[in-house]
């Protein structure tokens, strides 16, 4: 029996530090960070103590993508971090401490199965209703937990629905907001099966039409429900379509709008994406549209391209600017000729344009704006016109087919993370002065080389990190000539070993056609080029030129 207590014993007092040795984490002085977990337990009440000092704080990230179905967060921890139990996808509650004073941002994001988050009733700074994380007072409702389904009718408590509040909640059908709530943050998105979001007559600030959420004067159009489908008609009256109004309605093909409406607020469709068209009265004021595609009322702007529009697109004569985000995600794009007016292309134009293979910039635009062409997946060349004075943060990021690119020598500013992430980069044909630049130009691009010409200036061995070469393919106009025995004409070129050209040939300047003849590599500093077709020619002009 005395044998026994004692194993018993051991069994007690190993318990605590098993407990603590399934959890990742760090000192911080008089107090430790639970960094991750490697437990085998899916339902979890964290530990208090580890090594013998107090758990104060769950780190970023630190249950992010584990299967865990419960969570009961000890008192003592003050900070859940950012993301701190993202993805976790079995997660279905959680409880929070009185000791918890902040909750980071998304910490419980793409908790798809999460239905109730408690609050201890001793808390300062939060607290839940029904499962719902609100603040203190129950005034404001902070978040609505993904797992919810059905219909949801807001608290009596809360005046006030902050950002994101729904996004993510895609089994609610209806939304019920009481008479008491006097201010709502853009709070929906992803919300795919909400059919209705109704308001309380009684409300002095909001009001509902079909299902529609508006301000009580229903001249906003503030959100339309998720699961909308088809076509969708703007009512007359509405003057203003707030942000994320239509967002992530996945199942609209058509937008109209009333000849009322004369302020769009950029993001209002994000994720539409099976919208086709929008489509404009005649009589409104402010916009147009031409084949489905908003423009300004004189055409002189693109202002959105709808996310479903495929194939090609060529803009009227007309337009001289495109709008920040035009085709933000217009994925099945191919194709885009701009008219030789435009002189404007706002920041995120083009972003997403995941099929665009090419792109040829009209030559009165002078900057390329941030992120214009980020995460065009397939875009193999785009023609940067002289006259373009800076290439903006991550214009080019994640344009993973980009292989050459030559900036013109108008360029002089650079930003962070330009060509980011463009693995096929291998050759920059500058132009001009070394441009300034920010940091990480080339980010995870580790083929790109920059190739600069001769009397420019600021160049060094690397640019960004990356290595920058003198490119100077010449030609020895004092060689053989003509080779009468093969019929052909050559002449040797020399330059910097290594550096690729393309040698073009013109046989009437007048006209300005030049033939690509040949693609050559300055082996050890030279090479012969030889013209088979030359010598039955009158005559051929020869030029060298990047690849």
């Amino acid at each position: 029996m005395r044998f026994l207590r004692l194993i018993l014993i051991g069994l007690i007092t190993m318990g605590p530090l098993a407990v603590e040795a399934q959890y990742l984490f760090v000192t911080n002085g008089d107090s430790l960070t639970i960094t991750g977990y490697n437990g085998g337990s899916l339902d979890i009440t964290t530990p208090a103590m580890i090594n013998g000092l107090p758990v104060e704080s769950i780190g970023d990230e630190a249950f992010s993508s584990y299967g865990l179905r419960s969570v009961v967060i000890t008192a003592g921890v003050t900070n859940i971090g950012k993301y701190a139990f993202a993805d976790c996808h079995a997660l279905f509650s959680v409880s929070i401490p009185a000791t918890v004073s902040v909750i980071g941002d998304q910490a419980f994001i793409s908790c798809t199965n999460l239905n109730a988050i408690n609050v201890d009733a001793q808390n300062q700074f939060y607290g839940s209703v029904h499962g719902l994380l609100c603040d203190h007072n129950q005034e404001t409702l902070i978040l609505c937990p993904e797992g919810k389904f059905g219909n949801l009718t807001v608290p009596a408590t809360v005046t006030q629905i902050g950002p994101a509040a729904f996004d993510g909640c895609a089994g609610l059908t209806n939304v019920t907001i009481g008479s008491s709530v006097t201010n709502i943050f853009p709070a929906f998105g992803n919300d795919r099966a909400l059919r209705s979001i109704t308001v309380d007559p009684q409300n002095l600030f909001y009001s509902s039409s079909g299902g529609v959420l508006f301000d009580k004067a229903q001249s906003t159009l503030i959100q339309c429900p998720g699961a909308a489908a088809g076509t969708f008609s703007v009512p007359s009256g509405v003057l203003n379509i707030a942000p994320t109004a239509f967002v992530t309605c996945v199942n609209l093909t058509n937008i109209s709008l009333a000849d009322t409406v004369t302020n769009i607020e950029p993001g209002a469709f994000v994720d539409c994406l099976t919208l086709r068209s929008l489509t404009v009265g005649t009589q409104n004021p402010a916009f147009s549209d031409v084949q489905g595609v908003l423009y300004d009322k004189s055409q002189t702007m693109i202002l959105l391209c709808p996310e479903a529009l495929g194939g090609n697109f060529v803009a009227p004569d007309s337009v001289s600017s495109v709008a920040f985000s035009a085709f933000l995600d217009c994925a099945k794009l191919t194709n885009v000729v701009l008219s030789p007016g435009v002189t404007n292309i706002g920041d995120f134009a083009f972003f997403g344009c995941a099929n665009l293979t090419s792109m040829i910039l009209p030559g009165g635009v002078t900057s390329i704006g941030q992120s214009v062409f980020e995460s065009c997946q397939r875009l193999t060349s785009v023609v940067i016109p002289e006259g373009v004075r800076s290439l903006g943060a991550s214009s080019f990021f994640g344009c993973y087919k980009l292989r050459t690119l030559t900036i013109p020598a108008t360029v002089t500013n650079i930003g962070e993370d330009a060509f980011g992430f463009c693995y096929d980069l291998t050759s920059v044909y500058c132009k001009g002065n070394a441009p300034a630049h920010q940091d990480s130009v080339f980010d995870y691009a580790p083929g790109a080389t920059v190739f600069y010409l001769p009397g420019t200036t600021g160049w060094g061995a690397t640019y960004d990190f990356n290595p920058a070469i003198l490119w100077n393919p010449t030609a020895q106009l004092n060689g053989p000539g003509p080779d009468r025995s093969s019929h052909s004409f050559g002449f040797a070129i020399v330059g910097t070993s290594g550096i690729s050209f393309l040698v073009e040939g013109c046989d009437d300047l007048t006209a300005a056609t030049w033939l690509p003849l040949q693609i050559m590599t300055l082996t050890n500093g030279s090479v012969y080029f030889s013209d088979q077709s030359q010598t039955n020619l009158s005559q051929r002009f020869y030029r060298l030129r990047s690849p």
